[in-house]
């Protein structure tokens, strides 16, 4: 279809005109009435009569017909079902290709709407791919396009995109048809490029228009009062057109002092380009500069003017103006844009990159070329930068950060003592903005804007300062990170305190920046700033006070068979413990100091329990000393160990030493995870009273700000009824050859009919007489009971004979521990009266 577009296009070229006066209208030609018979002309008002066109009149009406016949529209239906199929099959670049060819029908057509819409989605691709012959034809499409829509801006983007592409010497070839598959923009080559360049360089400039796309229009100019800026980013096709690259010869340096920079400039245009003059801007605009020629060519205020430049670009070359800045601002500086104007009416801008991190365009990459660098200084080009860090002014003050201990406790009130002091002159009142960032993050805070944006929020670490209160008494309350700091005179100074509590055991960094105004001391130091600066920084650790830990301990000698220890076997992501309802668990807390600071433990309190659920009873062993209470009573009945803080009696507990004691738990209720209580343990730091009194009185003395209180849950329990008891019974001790009576107590806590196996493993020490192995029948609620007699063989800790059960129900089974069948034997009955073991 295309070809027949194409062939008749050639036709109608070569007859030239064709008026339908001369041929008649297409409607007179009718069709042939037999095979073989060629088209007849009908006259108007003729009945039936009809006669044989000669050739030339057959041709001229074929041509007519020809030129009606739409060829675009079935063209573009063909394309469109093939660009669907291409696409269903993720076929990309053959969707692209038939893309580009729809293009063209549209651009055929006259339809440049769509036509350029296909053209931009197809040159993104090819960019991509560094197809530069195909890019070369796609934006010679959109130039057009732009030009028959009158687009001043897209016309003056694709022509300088066209011109920086690499020129390919084919030169260009022409199908059989005449068609030229180049486009309107012909083949890549140089002279193209440059015809190109030299156009829109000139339109740019306002010395050429571009022609009209109608006959009537003005064409395409630049006028006064709609200027061009071409913007050019690191994204930017554009960026082969100009490319700008900015370093400073040094790293850091202070206000008001002179630093050199260099700025390189590069163009892949094939010719040479002419400036006015450069803007160069930076984030902080006072540091904005022109480059000049002439001092009277300046245009725009607000820029410090710098002469004496000869401002050409040479293509494929780089371009260097070198000259000094001195900035008063601390913080970072950074160049942002470079703009060149090339007249009044035009100008580009462009992004400025690092020479440590530019990169060539794609596509020029694989063009042989030499390598070129932006600065002649090799370790300039390789790790240059766009910024420079300005440092702060000499402080004429001295901020101090001190910590009273070290270091940190989760949880404590950790004390951070400020200070103030003039260096000779007195600071007329200020403000310390604190800020408070995770000791990883590599940050340094030279400017307080930056504060805000890298500070940790509360529930990390937060900050509290005291406030005095009405009743001469002192409270502590949050605050935003902001101190007010008083007028301070030469000789005198400003000392306070803040206060961090950490909610988890982390290294911190304390940033706190003091912004402050000088008062001159008389008219000759005003050289002096009036508002500056001073940074300090603290390193900070902390550590948790203690590592608790919990186990669970059955009754001693009696055991209970749970469905929920069977079901633990094939589950082992089940961390709960199970335990029986209605039976006493023995609840060991252990706590250990596992931080490098000496504790004192000021009491352990048992909150938050519900006694129609769960049952506690604590006990404490400090100091070689046990604290009891006799029965089980609900947590909220002071079931707990106290020491109060104006005693000695309060346990010490050093690096690394574990302290533990003792809760028994009865669960009331069956449940999955039953919530037992919560514990209070309430601790304070050991701090040496030979170093810093002062500071030591205000930890000690207060009792708000020197015991710490940490809260923690008891572990939840998996509360089940047991299906059976087994309790073993023994004498405590024997005499060496006297017989004694053990036995084990079975309970069927079920309404089924149970079948318990079990068997003995005899002892060394004793002589068992007995079954060693049976069967036991428990009907239901029932109990039995197996029993033997030994007699012991030999004095001293002996281990009983071990009994092992099964139950066949259940096909489970348990046996007894290791510590519940010690026994002493005494070698005689006299040395156990003598013990007081025995009656006497």
């Amino acid at each position: 279809m295309i070809q027949r577009r194409q062939s008749s296009q050639t036709i109608s070229s070569t007859y030239g005109a064709i008026h339908e006066d001369v041929l008649g209208r297409p409607e007179e030609t009718s069709p042939p009435l037999y095979v073989g018979q060629s088209s007849r002309i009908c006259p108007p008002g003729a009945k039936g009569d009809a006669r044989c066109p000669t050739d030339e009149e057959y041709m001229l009406h074929a041509v007519i017909e020809e030129r009606l016949f739409p060829h675009s529209v079935i063209t573009i239906n063909l394309f469109k079902r093939a660009y669907e199929l291409y696409k269903n099959i993720q076929a990309g670049r053959m969707g692209y290709f038939v893309a580009c060819e729809m293009g063209r029908e549209y651009f055929n057509a006259r339809d440049y709407a769509n036509a350029k819409q296909l053209f931009d989605s197809v040159a993104g691709m090819y960019r991509q791919e560094a197809w530069v012959s195909l890019l070369w034809t796609v934006l010679g499409f959109l130039r057009e396009c732009a030009r028959q829509m009158d687009h001043l801006r897209e016309y003056i983007d694709y022509s300088l995109e066209m011109a920086a592409l690499p020129p390919v010497f084919t030169g260009h070839k022409v199908d059989t048809f005449g068609f030229n598959q180049h486009g309107p923009a012909g083949p890549l080559c140089q002279s193209q490029r440059e015809r190109i360049s030299t156009e829109v360089i000139g339109l740019l400039r306002g010395e050429q228009t571009v022609l009209p796309s109608k006959d009537g229009q003005n064409g395409l100019t630049v006028v006064d009062s709609d200027p061009v800026c071409v913007n050019i980013d690191m994204a930017s096709p554009l960026r082969a057109v100009f490319t700008a690259c900015v370093a400073f010869h040094e790293s850091t340096v202070k206000p008001g002092h002179k630093t050199l920079l260099t700025l390189s400039l590069f163009t892949r245009l094939p010719q040479r380009i002419d400036f006015q003059e450069l803007e160069i801007c930076f984030n902080q605009p006072k540091c904005n500069v022109i480059l000049v020629k002439d001092a009277h060519e300046v245009s725009k205020d607000g820029f410090e003017v710098k002469t004496g430049f000869d401002l050409h670009l040479e293509p494929n070359k780089w371009t260097r103006f070198s000259f000094n800045l001195i900035p008063g601002q601390s913080g970072k500086l950074e160049c942002l844009s470079v703009t060149a104007h090339l007249g009044a009416l035009a100008s580009i801008r462009c992004q400025v990159e690092s020479p440590a991190s530019r990169e060539d365009v794609f596509y020029w990459k694989l063009e042989p070329q030499l390598e070129m660098m932006p600065l002649k200084d090799s370790a300039l080009s390789n790790y240059g930068q766009k910024t420079i860090q300005i440092e702060d002014q000499d402080p004429v003050v001295d901020l101090v950060l001190e910590t009273v201990v070290s270091p940190a406790l989760v949880n404590e009130l950790f004390p951070v003592v400020i200070s103030v002091m003039p260096k000779g002159h007195p600071v007329h009142g200020g403000e310390i903005k604190f800020a408070i960032t995770e000791a990883s993050t590599a940050l340094a805070l030279t400017s307080p804007s930056l504060i805000p944006s890298v500070s940790l929020d509360t529930s990390s670490v937060e900050l509290l300062i005291v406030i005095p209160s009405d009743d001469m008494d002192e409270s502590l309350k949050s605050f935003s990170g902001i101190l007010q700091v008083p007028e301070i005179a030469t000789d005198g100074s400003f000392s306070t305190h803040i206060y961090m509590r950490w909610k988890k055991a982390m290294a911190v960094t304390l940033f706190a920046t003091f912004s402050y105004q000088i008062e001159p001391m008389s008219a000759s130091d005003s050289g002096y700033p009036s508002h500056s600066f001073i940074h300090r920084e603290l390193q900070l650790q902390c550590e948790d006070p203690f590592t608790l830990s919990y186990r669970h301990m059955s009754p001693f000698r009696r055991g209970a068979l749970l469905l929920g220890n069977l079901k633990r076997s094939a589950d082992t992501e089940m961390d709960r413990a199970c335990v029986p309802v209605d039976e006493i668990t023995t609840l060991i807390l252990t706590l250990e100091n596992s931080s490098s600071v000496n504790l004192e433990l000021i009491s352990i309190t048992v909150n938050d329990t519900n006694e129609s659920l769960c049952l506690v009873r604590a006990e404490h062993t400090i100091n070689g000393k046990v604290n009891n209470v006799s029965s089980l009573l609900p947590a909220n009945q002071k079931s707990d160990f106290c020491c109060e803080p104006e005693t000695e009696d309060v346990p010490t507990i050093r690096c690394g030493e574990i302290y533990s004691c003792l809760f028994y738990i009865q669960p009331l209720v069956e449940s999955a995870a039953l919530s037992i209580a919560s514990i209070c343990i309430k601790w304070r730091r050991l701090v040496d009273k030979n170093t810093k009194p002062s500071v030591d009185r205000m930890l000690l003395n207060s009792s708000s700000t020197s015991v710490t209180s940490m809260l923690s849950s008891l572990p939840s329990l998996q509360v089940e009824k047991p299906v059976m008891l087994a309790i073993f019974d023994s004498p405590p001790h024997a005499v060496l050859g006297v017989p004694i009576d053990i036995c084990l107590k079975l309970q069927n806590l079920t309404s089924l009919p149970q079948e318990i196996d079990f068997s003995i493993i005899d002892s060394a020490g004793f002589i068992l007489s007995g079954a060693h192995c049976s069967t036991v029948h428990l009907l239901p609620h029932a109990k039995d009971v197996v029993s033997c007699k030994l007699v012991p063989i030999a004095s001293g800790p002996q281990q009983l004979p071990q009994f092992n059960l099964i139950s066949k129900r259940y096909n489970a089974g348990f046996q007894q521990s290791s510590s519940s069948i010690q026994i002493f034997v005494f070698p005689s009955s006299m040395l156990a009266k003598n013990y007081n073991f025995l009656p006497s």
